[in-house]
Protein backbone atom coordinates (compact mmCIF):
# COMPACT_ATOMS: atom_id res chain seq x y z
CA UNK A 1 0.00 0.00 0.00
CA UNK A 2 1.36 3.39 -1.03
CA UNK A 3 1.80 5.91 1.77
CA UNK A 4 0.70 9.46 1.07
CA UNK A 5 1.82 12.51 3.00
CA UNK A 6 -0.70 13.77 5.49
CA UNK A 7 -1.68 17.41 5.11
CA UNK A 8 -3.10 19.04 8.20
CA UNK A 9 -5.08 22.27 8.03
CA UNK A 10 -3.27 25.26 9.53
CA UNK A 11 -5.29 28.15 10.80
CA UNK A 12 -4.03 31.68 10.28
CA UNK A 13 -2.35 32.94 13.47
CA UNK A 14 -1.52 29.47 14.71
CA UNK A 15 1.79 28.70 16.36
CA UNK A 16 3.07 27.19 13.13
CA UNK A 17 3.35 30.71 11.69
CA UNK A 18 5.02 32.09 14.80
CA UNK A 19 7.98 29.70 15.04
CA UNK A 20 11.25 31.65 14.62
CA UNK A 21 13.58 30.49 11.86
CA UNK A 22 17.18 31.24 11.01
CA UNK A 23 17.47 33.72 8.16
CA UNK A 24 20.26 32.78 5.75
CA UNK A 25 21.93 35.93 4.37
CA UNK A 26 24.25 36.55 1.43
CA UNK A 27 27.41 38.56 2.24
CA UNK A 28 25.90 41.90 1.12
CA UNK A 29 22.88 41.55 3.41
CA UNK A 30 25.00 40.15 6.25
CA UNK A 31 27.35 43.15 6.03
CA UNK A 32 24.40 45.55 6.13
CA UNK A 33 23.03 43.73 9.18
CA UNK A 34 26.25 43.75 11.19
CA UNK A 35 26.86 47.46 10.65
CA UNK A 36 24.10 47.95 13.23
CA UNK A 37 25.94 48.20 16.56
CA UNK A 38 22.97 46.54 18.31
CA UNK A 39 23.51 43.28 16.39
CA UNK A 40 25.51 40.66 18.31
CA UNK A 41 28.06 39.01 15.97
CA UNK A 42 29.09 35.44 16.75
CA UNK A 43 31.90 33.43 15.11
CA UNK A 44 31.63 29.64 15.49
CA UNK A 45 34.53 28.20 13.48
CA UNK A 46 37.28 26.07 15.00
CA UNK A 47 40.17 26.02 14.60
CA UNK A 48 40.46 29.80 14.53
CA UNK A 49 41.03 31.06 10.97
CA UNK A 50 40.22 34.72 11.44
CA UNK A 51 37.06 36.69 11.93
CA UNK A 52 34.89 39.41 10.49
CA UNK A 53 35.62 42.86 11.89
CA UNK A 54 33.24 43.67 14.74
CA UNK A 55 32.80 40.09 15.99
CA UNK A 56 31.53 40.14 19.58
CA UNK A 57 32.21 36.53 20.60
CA UNK A 58 34.11 33.54 19.25
CA UNK A 59 32.69 30.22 20.41
CA UNK A 60 35.38 27.69 21.16
CA UNK A 61 32.75 24.96 21.54
CA UNK A 62 30.18 25.58 18.79
CA UNK A 63 28.46 22.26 19.54
CA UNK A 64 27.44 23.50 23.00
CA UNK A 65 26.18 27.05 22.58
CA UNK A 66 24.31 26.74 25.89
CA UNK A 67 27.67 26.92 27.70
CA UNK A 68 27.96 30.55 26.57
CA UNK A 69 24.56 31.81 27.74
CA UNK A 70 26.20 34.19 30.22
CA UNK A 71 28.06 35.85 27.31
CA UNK A 72 25.12 36.00 24.89
CA UNK A 73 22.58 38.84 24.91
CA UNK A 74 20.13 38.62 27.80
CA UNK A 75 17.31 39.86 25.55
CA UNK A 76 16.08 36.85 23.55
CA UNK A 77 14.76 39.24 20.86
CA UNK A 78 18.25 40.62 20.16
CA UNK A 79 19.51 40.20 16.64
CA UNK A 80 22.33 37.65 16.49
CA UNK A 81 24.46 37.27 13.34
CA UNK A 82 26.31 33.94 13.18
CA UNK A 83 29.07 32.77 10.86
CA UNK A 84 31.86 30.21 10.52
CA UNK A 85 34.28 29.27 7.73
CA UNK A 86 31.84 27.55 5.36
CA UNK A 87 28.41 27.70 7.00
CA UNK A 88 28.17 24.20 8.50
CA UNK A 89 29.11 25.00 12.10
CA UNK A 90 27.18 28.26 12.13
CA UNK A 91 24.04 26.53 10.82
CA UNK A 92 24.17 24.14 13.78
CA UNK A 93 24.93 26.93 16.27
CA UNK A 94 22.07 29.02 14.84
CA UNK A 95 19.61 26.19 15.48
CA UNK A 96 20.92 25.92 19.04
CA UNK A 97 20.30 29.66 19.50
CA UNK A 98 16.68 29.16 18.41
CA UNK A 99 16.37 26.30 20.90
CA UNK A 100 17.65 28.65 23.63
CA UNK A 101 14.79 31.01 22.79
CA UNK A 102 16.46 33.59 20.55
CA UNK A 103 14.05 34.85 17.90
CA UNK A 104 16.21 36.92 15.51
CA UNK A 105 19.03 34.70 14.28
CA UNK A 106 20.86 35.33 11.00
CA UNK A 107 23.47 33.07 9.38
CA UNK A 108 26.06 34.06 6.76
CA UNK A 109 25.44 31.84 3.73
CA UNK A 110 28.74 30.26 2.71
CA UNK A 111 30.55 31.62 5.78
CA UNK A 112 33.94 33.33 5.68
CA UNK A 113 34.67 31.63 2.35
CA UNK A 114 31.78 33.47 0.70
CA UNK A 115 32.68 36.64 2.62
CA UNK A 116 36.23 36.60 1.19
CA UNK A 117 35.04 35.62 -2.29
CA UNK A 118 32.80 38.71 -2.26
CA UNK A 119 35.90 40.88 -1.79
CA UNK A 120 35.58 41.44 1.95
CA UNK A 121 38.35 41.12 4.52
CA UNK A 122 38.88 38.58 7.28
CA UNK A 123 40.97 39.88 10.17
CA UNK A 124 43.11 37.92 12.61
CA UNK A 125 43.29 39.03 16.23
Amino acid sequence: MEQRPVTLPVEQGSLVHDVPKVELLEPDAFETLITDKDVFVLQTHLPYEGEIEGTDLILEDWEHVNLYQDRLPADKNSKIAVYCRSGRMSADAAQQLLALGYTNVYDLKGGMIAWKESGRMIVEQ
